[in-house]
């Protein structure tokens, strides 16, 4: 027989329960909210919750004084995003920070060293000579390329920094020249520096982390692919338009696509022209994701291109900006499932996107993907049903 002490203490017990079940029904964000004893990790939910995201766009007026003649890898381009953002209302202005210049000892952790001399020398005497000089069909260095260039690279640089040492939750590089076409030894494709692979080779250099670098642009980042082939410790995961520039990214056969090694982190998924590229994108990137959940990167940089919107003139997509917005929650999502209290962060950096409109549309609907943040953790269902369960047995 109980006694009275007990009785007592097991009636305070279930009033506490039931006070913290009604609570929870009551809530529009769930039991995980309310701390009633269960585990410590309910009170860690909550701070995690009521905080909010802290987020740099980081831009520079270098990037705007890039300008070939009637060429799409316009100024305008983050002139247009830079305002949308704005315009949003979604970030303070102290968001908006201004770029700095990559170091070119952190460009040479990915580039080799006589294609970055190179490089440098062509810039210095364009800059010098207000010349201006073509390295392919494509892609040319005029007076204002240099800085423009540096602090491109800076930016995503900076962002890892920021992740790993200043107490920021994201980044978005709202900057121009692109980087994902530059190889190791050459530049090409609109893209003097690989800006997303410098980042990740900073990142594994200085901070010893596994970096996933996602590309949604409508073309194959080879470059990117290009500098993480022989490194285990980097991922690169690409949708791209078939048979679109440079012509490279072919997607493995069947069988290939879990017997080689390589294309376990070389994770590269073609799309079809037109209306189906809609559905095969969102097929894709969750093939994508599978793999790079068993890869468990512990920083994660997206290649946010957003040429395969359908009003790109260079690409014949049909994604609309809620697509890249599906796509930036996917990767969150992942990123709680590696690890739950301490998924990998998530910066960015601009690729393409040629109509203005769209880009501007789309980059927002990505930074405010990636100002919510991480998805809860989804333990609500779970504790309400022991919760219930609990009470069955002492009522």
């Amino acid at each position: 027989m109980e006694s009275a002490s007990s009785t007592k203490e097991t009636e305070i017990e279930v009033d506490a329960l039931i006070e913290a079940l009604i609570d929870a029904a009551s809530s529009d964000v769930g039991i995980e909210e309310t701390v009633f004893g269960f585990n410590e990790s309910n009170q860690q939910i909550v701070e995690e919750k009521d905080r909010k995201v802290k987020m740099l766009v980081y831009h520079h007026p270098a990037c705007m004084k890039h300008h070939i003649e009637d060429h799409p890898e316009q100024p305008n381009r983050v002139k247009v995003i830079l305002d949308a953002i704005r315009a949003a209302n979604i970030l303070p202005a102290d968001a908006f920070v201004e770029a700095p210049r990559v170091e070119d000892e952190h460009a040479l952790l990915f580039h080799g060293a006589q294609m970055f001399d190179r490089l440098k020398r062509i810039m210095s005497a364009c800059q010098e000579f207000g010349k201006e000089h073509r390295l392919d069909g494509d892609t040319a260095v005029m007076e204002h390329t240099k800085e423009a260039v540096y602090r491109a690279a800076g930016s995503i640089v900076a962002a890892v920094d920021d992740v790993f040492s200043r107490d920021v939750d994201t980044v978005f590089c709202c900057v121009r020249p692109p980087g994902h076409h530059a190889t190791r030894e050459k530049s090409m494709g609109f893209c003097f520096l690989s800006n997303a692979g410098i980042a990740a080779k900073y990142a594994y250099h200085k901070y010893n982390k596994r970096v996933a670098v996602l590309d949604f642009d409508v073309h194959h980042g080879n470059g990117t692919e290009d500098g993480f082939i022989n490194d285990e410790n980097m991922f690169y995961g690409s949708t791209h338009e078939k048979d679109n520039y440079p012509g490279t990214g072919e997607e493995p056969s069947a069988s290939e696509k879990d017997s080689n090694q390589l294309y376990q982190r070389i994770v590269n998924r073609t799309l079809p022209p037109g209306p189906a590229s809609q559905s095969v994108f969102k097929r894709k990137w969750k093939e994508i994701i599978d793999k790079m959940i068993l890869f468990r990167p512990e920083l994660v940089i997206f290649s946010a291109g957003f040429d395969a919107h359908d009003s790109d003139p260079l690409a014949n997509c049909e994604l609309v900006a809620d697509d890249f917005a599906w796509a930036t929650d996917i990767v969150l999502q992942a990123c709680r499932d590696i690890d739950e209290s301490n998924p990998p962060p998530c910066i960015s950096i601009l690729e393409g996107g040629y109509d203005l409109d769209a880009i501007a549309e789309s980059a927002v609907a990505h930074v405010k993907s990636l100002l919510n943040g991480y998805p809860p953790i989804n333990h609500g269902g779970d504790e309400v049903q022991a919760l219930k369960e609990y009470l069955d047995t002492v009522l």
